[in-house]
């Protein structure tokens, strides 16, 4: 078959560089050979009708070739068959390969997740083969083009035995002509994927190393005069221009050529339109720029909050007849940076964000539409209203949903090196930093939806980061730009620190003079995302008007599914294939199956527009404050409610709300006569449905205390006397054995699985056990070093209180250690209730390891494996810390342990709930007991709120497991009850002082109250 002329020249110039380099995936120099420019996302149709309403690759001149290929992994470069690419080459015995797909998902090849490792992937090869047939037709008078969304590292592709090409650029479109190559009937087409190439070493991703063809493969059928490239430009003056690339790849002139350029409404009405744009005759290889503006009086302009779209159309005509038509949302929005803030259609936004990896736990990268719907619509429906797309462009599918649904996303280049190399200093590497960033901005462009360009992520700034920035700033002057490379100097529009706590946040404001957007935020890793209410606060601040808020790190755990022995679970390289950073792949706000968790209603309840504040709740005046920028009040409905000690006493709607964006009113409220501790509640829901959230849903809620309530304090009681360490009313005894409950008898039911013990151990969470941030120095460390999790009282002496209660005295240690000097009295009133008072008063023992806090201190209860269910006064439902409770109103709630909540993917300490008021546990025979907790003030004790976990395991099960199968229950319910717990903080910051468990004296007392309903 006939080679051209440029291809030919092409391979001179790749048999020049091979006297250098063996292969192009050897030099850095060479990113790409025999591909076609870069250019925005073009999906070719035959009229304007298909060009108004098609998305991306919906259309009859695009083939699809995914689906099942031939495929068979070598081991390593030298591996690969000879021949393999040549039609005849046998590959019969081949196994079958979807694509997309990564090979390792399909049990090929070795699965590696590394955070900041470069260059850990084996050097495995994977070769794809297939036929494609064409008929006549479909090449006749066209240029047929071979796409790939993304390969994973570098591909060599072949068309009938001839080679088109070679690219690296991982996420990146590579797309080659391939119309010489082919033929009428079958043709064979073979993909060589090196998962090793030089690319890897900007592409050091915190991320799975996966490979293969992991997006669509198609061709794409174009005339021989065809659209190249365009570039949309709408502003939200209604200032619409469209700018043209013509490429005239006939063998001859081309002439009598037109373009004519439409904008449709949501409608389907076209409101403007420039016709019969004559075009100058094009040579053979020739090329043409076309323009054409209008100005609208008036239009809807795009935003987060109003996704208002229209529809560009450019037609393509020769003679009078259609050559080909191109479509692309479009939207009328101005992004700009004014008084140090980012502001869209001239208002300052809320950056109120994520950071997405492209992941599913069954298809790993391979992710499809209804992925990608699925995350939008969950977002939205959870106030969070951008998207990093961390660390590189994601498939195009995603931009035509952010455009839709309204979604702010910040598209980041395919770089990072994690500050492991100095490649921006190379000029051999210059190709390389320019290919990402050209790539990336050449093919989103047209995207309303992106605000941000990112040049990447976690490198140094130099030379060739330098050129990109640069680059881009002229390229696009219409977006905001990050640079996140250290020592960039000043060549950044936005930014601010990341993973900051607010007093670090506040102190970075006054240096600032760019708006102060995180590129991450906060650290999701396991257990986690405490204070993030506190720095939400600062960020709507007015006296932090350049704090815009930032993007979470990150958006879904890297979850790899796996069954073993029957059970599935969720590995992160450790089981599956080999991890160089144990399970720090596992850090996002919803679960890899995309479930809620207690983490991601934070974020809403954090990330909500709508707040309200007391004004006067005496006499039921509040203020309710829209924090929309683009959306009246007047859309949502407004509910209350008065709780009092938890039940319900009024309820009512709120009057019709009015207030404009960024605007606040007043509300009255027919408050009802409480004497106890009452709290009213809001609850915003929309009115009629938007895109992506129902009418009827629930966007914002806030709870104020609007009584205290007197509290109750511990009366004195008529106490069973103890006699030899036991007590017993008429339906209860109590036996105390080495200064400790033994045994608790109830109406003959036995309580205890094994005597009842002080603890001071959880099973550490991520922000416990991290050498980043030290927080393993901080905390877990200092913990084993005592011994905590081995922590045991040892009983000294006791004695029987006038009043017949039983006086224990002792220290709680660790070996020869003493930490805490120890007294516990146990009452047993005539009526049943039981009474555990304990002090503890620190000793040198405990001091001397500087803890800045203990995980928590209280009571473990082993209780009997019938006492499943347990109902509460306190924030909930779900699992809360002291510094993670915002999204846990304090009401009335009911759990049965076990079945309503799973414990972390690398397990750890969960299921934890605070302020607790009263506490019920009872099996299903009603029969059970009421804790309270009560702290001594002025020398009364007084009831005072506790935390609570009722879970299935023991804390050093959890330690000891690395997967949730290994967790085995025998049905012991684990109750502790805390007088305090550790918050569960902000990796990698310590914790507050305020959401520590200080080594302090303490005393409190815990009351059990048993019946038998």
């Amino acid at each position: 078959m006939k080679t051209s002329a440029a291809k030919t020249a092409l391979l001179v110039l790749f048999l020049f560089s091979s006297i250098l380099f063996a292969q192009p995936y050897d030099n850095p120099e060479i990113n790409r050979e025999g591909c076609e420019p870069f250019h925005s996302v073009i999906t070719p149709c035959a009229d304007v009708q298909e060009a108004v309403s098609s998305r991306y690759l919906e259309s009859e001149r695009v083939k699809l070739l995914n689906g099942p290929w031939k495929f068979n992994m070598v081991e390593s470069k030298s591996d690969i068959p000879s021949g393999v690419s040549k039609p005849s080459f046998n590959d019969s015995g081949w196994d079958k390969l979807p694509v997309p797909s990564n090979w390792q998902r399909h049990g090929y090849g070795l699965p590696v997740y590394s955070n900041h490792t470069i260059a850990v992937e084996p050097d495995e090869v994977g070769i794809y083969r297939r036929k494609c047939y064409l008929k006549p037709a479909d090449i006749q008078s066209r240029r047929v083009m071979l796409a790939f969304g993304g390969a994973r590292s570098a591909l060599h592709a072949y068309v009938n035995g001839e080679e088109v090409g070679y690219a690296e650029g991982s996420y990146l479109p590579i797309k080659f002509d391939v119309t010489e190559e082919l033929k009428p009937g079958y043709n064979n087409l073979t993909v060589i994927v090196y998962r090793r190439s030089d690319g890897i070493h900007l592409e050091n991703f915190d991320h799975w190393r996966l490979s293969g063809l992991f997006r669509d493969v198609y061709l794409s059928m174009r005339p021989k005069t065809y659209i190249e490239d365009w570039r949309v430009y709408a502003a939200a003056d209604g200032d619409w221009k469209v700018s043209a690339k013509l490429k005239n790849k006939s063998a001859s002139k081309c002439s009598n050529l037109a373009l004519n350029a439409m904008l449709f409404d949501e409608s389907g009405k076209v409101v403007a339109a420039k016709k019969g744009i004559r075009i100058p005759e094009m040579s053979s290889g020739g090329e043409a720029q076309v323009q054409a503006s209008a100005k609208l009086d008036s239009v809807k302009l795009w935003s987060d909050e109003k996704p208002n779209l229209y529809r560009t159309v450019v037609e393509l005509v020769k003679d009078g007849l259609t050559l080909e038509t191109i479509g692309c949302n479009t939207g009328f929005r101005t992004v700009s940076i004014e008084d140090s803030q980012l502001k869209l259609n001239g208002r300052a936004v809320e950056i109120r964000g994520v950071n997405r990896h492209e992941w599913d736990g069954e298809k790993a990268q391979a992710v499809e539409r209804e992925d990608m719907l699925a995350d939008v619509r969950l977002m939205k429906k959870n106030n969070i209203n951008a998207v990093r797309t961390s660390h590189y462009p994601d498939d195009p599918r995603f931009y035509e949903i952010c455009d839709e649904l309204g979604i702010m996303v910040m598209d980041e280049a395919g770089l990072e090196n994690h500050w492991r190399n100095h490649l921006e200093k190379d000029p051999e590497w210059l190709g390389s930093h320019m290919m990402r960033i050209k790539g990336v901005v050449e093919r989103d462009k047209n995207h309303p939806s992106v605000v941000f360009w990112s040049l990447g992520n976690e490198f140094f700034h130099g030379p060739n980061v330098q050129k990109m920035y640069d680059w881009v700033l002229k390229k696009d002057p219409t977006r905001a730009v990050f640079n996140d490379g250290r020592g960039n100097k000043g060549n950044n529009q936005v930014g601010c620190p990341s993973y900051s706590n607010a007093a670090e946040l506040s102190e970075a404001h006054k240096t600032l003079e760019q708006p102060g957007i995180a590129k991450e935020m906060a650290h999701c890793m396991g257990n986690s995302l405490g204070q993030l209410s506190d720095m939400w606060d600062l960020f709507r601040d007015p006296d932090y008007p350049r704090l815009q808020g930032g993007f979470i790190w990150d958006w879904i755990d890297q979850g790899w599914k796996m069954t073993e022995n029957g059970r599935t679970f969720w590995d992160y390289g450790l089981r599956c294939g080999k991890t160089y950073q144990t399970h720090f792949c596992i850090n996002g706000i919803v679960n890899p199956d995309r479930s809620v968790s207690a983490k991601l209603l934070q974020v809403k309840k954090a990330y909500q527009p709508v707040s309200v504040e007391a004004v006067n709740p005496e006499e039921g005046v509040f203020k309710i404050i829209n924090r929309h920028r683009f959306t009246p009040l007047s859309e949502f409905e407004g509910r209350w409610k008065v709780e009092e000690n938890g039940k319900l006493v009024s309820k009512g709607g709120l009057p019709a709300l009015s207030a404009e964006q960024l605007q606040t009113e007043k509300v009255n409220v027919n408050l009802p006569d409480v004497e106890g501790e009452a709290f009213i509640t809001f609850t915003f829901y929309r009115k009629s449905a938007v895109p992506a959230v129902p009418a009827g849903h629930k966007i914002a809620f806030e709870q104020i205390k609007i009584n205290e309530g007197e509290k109750e304090k511990l009366k004195q009681s008529d106490f069973v006397k103890f006699e030899n360490g036991t007590a017993q009313s008429s339906s209860l005894k109590l036996e105390i054995e080495k200064g400790l409950p033994a045994s608790i008898v109830y109406n003959e039911k036995e309580i205890l699985e094994s005597p009842a013990k002080l603890s001071f151990w959880r099973a550490e969470i991520d922000n416990d056990t991290q050498n980043w941030g030290k927080t393993y120095e901080i905390y877990a460390e200092k913990w084993h070093k005592a011994g905590l999790p081995e922590v045991e009282f040892s009983f000294d002496k006791s004695s029987v209180l006038p009043d017949g209660r039983l006086s224990v005295k002792g220290t709680v240690g660790y070996e020869q250690n003493n930490y805490f000097k120890t007294r516990i009295i146990y009452g047993l009133s005539n009526s049943g209730k039981l009474y555990i008072d304990t002090s503890l008063e620190p000793l040198e023992d405990i001091k001397k390891f500087d803890m800045k806090g203990l995980p928590r201190v209280g009571w473990l209860m082993e209780l009997d494996k019938s006492f499943v269910n347990a109902q509460w006064y306190g924030c909930g439902p779900q699992e809360n810390y002291i510094d993670r409770s915002e999204a846990a109103p304090v009401g009335i709630y009911h759990k049965r342990v076990g079945e309503e909540e799973q414990t972390y993917i690398n397990p750890q300490a969960y299921g934890n709930r605070t302020a607790v008021r009263w506490l019920k546990v009872m099996n299903s025979n009603q029969l059970g007991f009421t804790a309270k907790m009560f702290s001594p003030e002025d020398g009364v004790f007084e009831h005072a709120a506790f935390d609570f976990s009722a879970i299935p395991f023991r804390e050093k099960q959890l330690k000891q497991a690395t997967h949730t199968d290994q967790l085995e229950s025998d049905g012991t319910v684990y109750l502790h009850l805390d007088r305090s717990h550790a918050g569960v903080g902000n990796m990698p910051k310590k914790r507050l002082p305020e959401h520590e468990v200080q080594v302090e004296p303490m005393n409190f007392a815990f009351t059990l109250n048993f019946f038998s309903d």
